[in-house]
């Protein structure tokens, strides 16, 4: 029992009932556009003039759902008030799929006129009735039992049936609602496809900045380690060579930063200004910097490369 009258007691679904009144009163200003036809044939019967309003009305709702903007609309104010989780829409959706847009338009509209009247009339019983406020009998027949108004006790159980069946009516709109919004609303099947290779897209390249990040911040570390440890070794021996290592620390260091920078930048979608492009022909640029720092760099094999530090080691007998 706790269970099924949970749905009454949230919040989001007299949001949910909030966005059905919105897309009632959006089409209000349409409707004096759907009486134009019943003053041009006056002379029709009333429910002919009635069916021919509700044509024209749907009609010209059904033509602002086509527009893109609008379904960028009602895709933000499901996700607030509905509390649906909706993906962007496609920037040029496909000419199967601008369908679905007029019908949740027109779905919409329908679901929040009716849960407006009928709610709007249940509230106002329930507000008008226990102190006869109308002068007007009413009654409630529930399992073949009636229940009149006439004061006293009744015509206080007859208000809480009224609030009671108001708020079932925002929860059963509210119900269909969500279940039709993911279906009109979400991505089709073209758009989840666009979305699956964009996302995979972008997974690619976050796989190809990882990968040069490693190759170029990596080399970069490796090498300064190196450098590093052979101005340590030749501080005192040869101070020149000392100087020249931490030269080369120093680039070394400040081309790591250029490098984390661009990767960075585009991690954040920010246009970056150099790309880290580092190719064969930055091999030789490479290897004067080791060899600032007293590093012997020749070829071990057609494919190999060894690198030879020479450091000052000290025998003791």
């Amino acid at each position: 029992m706790i269970r099924g009258i949970r749905p009454l007691l949230r919040g989001s679904t007299y949001s949910g009932m909030l966005f059905a009144y919105c897309g009632a009163l959006a089409s209000l200003p349409l409707l004096p556009f759907a009486l134009l036809p019943t003053l041009a044939w006056p002379s029709a019967p009333y429910g002919v003039q009635a069916v021919l309003v509700l044509l024209v009305w749907a009609a010209l709702i059904g033509l602002v759902g086509l527009a893109r903007t609008t379904r960028r609309a009602l895709i933000a104010f499901a996700r607030q008030l509905l509390r649906v989780p909706l993906p962007d829409p496609a920037a040029v959706p496909s000419g199967a799929d601008r369908w679905r847009t007029p019908l949740w338009l027109l779905l919409h509209v329908a679901l929040g006129w009716a849960g407006a009247l009928t709610s709007g009339v249940l509230i106002l019983m329930g507000i008008a009735l226990p102190g006869n406020w109308l002068d007007a009998e009413a009654g409630l027949i529930l399992f073949g039992r009636s229940l009149r108004s006439d004061g006293g006790w009744q015509s206080w159980a007859l208000t809480l049936c009224c609030l009671l069946l108001a708020a079932v009516v925002c929860v059963v709109v509210t119900g269909v609602l969500r279940w039709l919004a993911p279906r009109l609303l979400g991505p089709s099947s073209a758009e989840r496809l666009a979305l699956m290779a964009e996302r995979e897209q972008r997974l690619a390249e976050r796989n190809r900045l990882a990968h040069e990040l490693h190759d170029s911040i990596g080399h970069t570390l490796t090498a300064t380690t190196i450098q590093a440890a052979v101005a340590g070794e030749v501080l005192s021996a040869d101070p020149g060579a000392a100087r020249a290592a931490l030269r080369s620390i120093e680039e070394s260091a400040r081309s790591a930063l250029e490098d984390l920078d661009y990767v960075l930048g585009v991690l954040r979608e920010e246009t970056a200004e150099t790309a880290p492009t580092r190719t064969l022909a930055d091999l030789p640029e490479l290897l004067d910097r080791l060899r600032h720092g007293e590093i012997e760099v020749g070829p071990d094999g057609p494919r190999h490369w060894r690198l030879a530090v020479r450091l000052p080691v000290r025998v003791s007998a």
